[in-house]
Parts: structure tokens; C-alpha cells; sequence
């Protein structure tokens, strides 16, 4: 059982947060397939540790989706998408690296990239940042780029 101080720093789950961490859980391994072979989680947990010691193994290890019960209906896009997709990424992004955002535009040729300089994850819609906002509602509304 957690101690008081860090029940309340966890908060108490609830029927929200559920439904949103399964909502992304079915997007996230719809997309592609996982490997189902564990020792291949251990390889990559142990690569991880020398430069991301404490969240290297967290993310690199074995998730649900090494379970899923479905394969995705459709093949994931490699390289030269023409979808002229919009793309948002903060330099600092604790969990996707810039550089992965950049290597998504470069592979996406009609894309385009906006960057935000901050250390921060989910940058649309939470990170209140006016400009980032206003540029993706644009799109939204009129699918322009």
C-alpha cells in the first residue's frame, strides 16, 4: 500500500483516467505490431540503462501490447507519405525525442513541423501554448497547412 503522502501525489484513479489510458493503450497497439519475444525487451532494457537509467528500462519494457490480440488492419507507413500532415513536437519531450519528430516529418515530405522549445510532453491542447494552439485548430478547422 502506497503511504498517504504518495497516495495523494498518485491522486485516485478513477473511470477517466482509466478510459483514457485504454483508449491510448488500443491506439498505440493497433498501430503496429509488437514483438512477443521477451528476451527482446530485456536486450533493449539493458541497452537503455546507460543513458536513461531510470526510464530507459520503464519504457523499453515489455507492454501490453506484446499481447494484443489483434494485428493492425493496416501496414504501418515506412517512408514517403504525401499526407500533408501537421506535426507537433517540444525539444525537450521527456518521452518522444525531437529527433523522432523530425525523422516523422522527414519521411512524411508534405508534413509540417512545428516546434516548441520546452521540456514537456503533449503539447496540443495541454501545454496552454497560444501560438501551438492557434496553428492546430487552423488546421483542424480548414486542413491547411
Amino acid at each position: 500500500q502506497p503511504t498517504e503522502a504518495l497516495a495523494a501525489a498518485l491522486g485516485r484513479p478513477g473511470e477517466a483516467e482509466d478510459n483514457q489510458n485504454s483508449l491510448q493503450m488500443a491506439l498505440i497497439c493497433a498501430d503496429r505490431q509488437a514483438p512477443r519475444d521477451l528476451s527482446w525487451y530485456r536486450r533493449n532494457v539493458e541497452a537503455s540503462r546507460a543513458e536513461a537509467p531510470l526510464y530507459g528500462p520503464l519504457f523499453n519494457g515489455v507492454s501490453p501490447c506484446a499481447y494484443w490480440p489483434n494485428k493492425p488492419l493496416e501496414a504501418p507507413v515506412l517512408t514517403g507519405n504525401d499526407v500533408p500532415g501537421l506535426i507537433v513536437q517540444s525539444t525537450g519531450d521527456p518521452r518522444t525525442s525531437y529527433a523522432n519528430g523530425q525523422g516523422l516529418h522527414h519521411k512524411m515530405p508534405n508534413s509540417r513541423l512545428i516546434t516548441l522549445k520546452a521540456r514537456v510532453h503533449g503539447v496540443y491542447g495541454s501545454y496552454q501554448n497560444a501560438c501551438v494552439d492557434r496553428q492546430v485548430n487552423d488546421y483542424l478547422r480548414t486542413g491547411r497547412l
